[in-house]
């Protein structure tokens, strides 16, 4: 051996060099061999390659298990991310065109007892019931003049009873479960439903059932001892005592009323009982709950203010022969256009609520014209399936100027064949 080689083989290493071995500083100046690491090599500028009497294969080990770890180390961390992502990631929600399918195609469920939440563009968010739209028309080859679509992105939530089963902001889905939720009658069996109770069959009738035996005085609230019990110590909801209305009293409107309600019971013979009497056709727009003489006069006062506004043009309505029904018990029209209705009574409501005088289920009216209805609340829903029969064809119930409005009281004594009217006004 030279004295080169000796010398050279004496070298010891720099301190970064050492520096760089993390694995064992006192191994990094010799490898398993006893010779010396290349320098140069850990520092990626050896020339030699091969041909270097230092040695490269302590080095190479070190590079490729550094190497092997980082790459070890990042695709650990994908998948522990890629699993935090899964653990953070919301269940899918069924939509609503699933929820819609399910209603329309299970023969346990009845669509008559949903109603369907939605965004109007002007008026926020509306109710209507289920069955009155058209749910195999495509809302932009409708005919709104004689059927109703929805598109689907306005749907807010479906509500059965009183109660929502689905809803797209909480996301509630209580008819799938497909968020975790259990499922809600009637998809699910009622002890099924965890924690929560449902409330009595009186209190979640929909609110157009509520309107309509509200303003008619057609059922009576249970004892507040027996509402107490069934509704868990709860205190029993408020009975509306007055109602502001206009009446449907034209003579078309009354000629069509009575061929029409020829024509259906030559048809439904079981309905010929429930018919409404022709003097009391009216269209309710608020319900309110006064509490005494001094409150019904001041009610009495705010409409006639409110008769005073200026409003051009006057106001309209007709009535399509369209028939729908509530739960198969109450047969109605619906008057159009409900817009233009809707904007006459938002001002008359906003006076009343501001009082606390206006009724809950008038929050989110639903106006309508009932024809006929069954007077016991179980009693047979005799008007499912009514839209099926050919009755009405070619009648024509002309138009119900919005000129007149009564306030009236629910449980009064009849005159002539209406309710009790405390106060009329005639609109500007």
């Amino acid at each position: 051996m030279t004295q080169s080689d000796s010398q050279r083989r004496e070298i010891p290493l720099s301190a970064s060099t050492s520096a760089s071995i993390i694995f064992n500083p006192e191994s990094s100046k010799q490898n398993k061999d006893g010779l010396k690491v290349c320098q140069f090599f850990q520092k990626g500028k050896c020339h030699f390659g091969g041909r270097c009497r230092l040695s490269h294969r302590f080095v190479q080990i070190h590079l490729l298990l550094c190497a092997y770890l980082s790459l070890c180390s990042l695709s650990e961390w994908k998948r522990l991310n890629s699993l935090q992502a899964d653990v953070n990631k919301k269940p899918r929600m069924r939509t609503a065109d699933e929820v819609i399918s399910r209603i329309l195609w299970d023969t346990s469920v009845d669509a008559s007892e949903f109603v369907v939440g939605y965004v109007d563009r002007f008026l926020g968010v509306l109710e209507r019931p289920f069955c009155d739209f058209n749910w195999d028309t495509n809302p932009c080859d409708c005919d709104y003049t004689t059927e109703l679509a929805l598109p689907r992105h306005r749907i807010q939530y479906f509500a059965y009873r009183g109660h929502r089963v689905w809803d797209r902001h909480s996301r509630t889905d209580r008819v799938f479960g497909s968020t975790g939720q259990s499922l809600a009658p009637p998809f699910g069996k009622e002890e099924e439903v965890k924690g929560e109770t449902f409330l009595c069959l009186h209190l979640l009738q929909s609110p157009t059932e509520k309107n309509s035996s509200f303003q008619e005085n057609d059922q009576d609230d249970p004892a507040p001892e027996q509402a107490e019990e069934k509704c868990d110590g709860r205190p029993p909801k408020k009975k509306p005592t007055h109602f502001i209305t206009f009446r449907a009293n034209t003579p078309t409107i009354l000629s069509c009323f009575h061929q029409l309600q020829e024509e259906l019971t030559a048809l439904l013979p079981s309905s010929a009982p429930h018919w409404q009497a022709a003097p009391k056709l009216h269209v309710t727009l608020c319900l309110l709950v006064l509490r005494g003489p001094a409150e019904v006069a001041a009610a009495a006062e705010i409409l006639r203010r409110f008769a005073q506004l200026d409003r051009n043009p006057p106001v309209a309505v007709t009535f399509p022969v369209k028939l729908k029904h509530f739960s198969g018990r109450v047969l109605y029209l619906s008057p159009q256009p409900q817009l233009r209705l809707h904007q006459l009574n938002c001002g008359l409501q906003e006076a009343f609520r501001k009082e606390g005088w206006l009724h809950r289920s008038s929050y989110n009216p639903r106006y309508h014209l009932t024809l006929a209805k069954v007077e016991d609340a179980a009693g047979e829903r005799i008007f499912d399936g009514v839209w099926d029969l050919k009755v009405g064809k070619g009648l024509n119930f002309g138009r119900q100027p919005v000129n007149t409005l009564h306030l009236c009281t629910v449980s009064g004594a009849e005159v002539n064949g209406f309710y009790d009217i405390v106060c009329t006004v005639t609109l500007r």
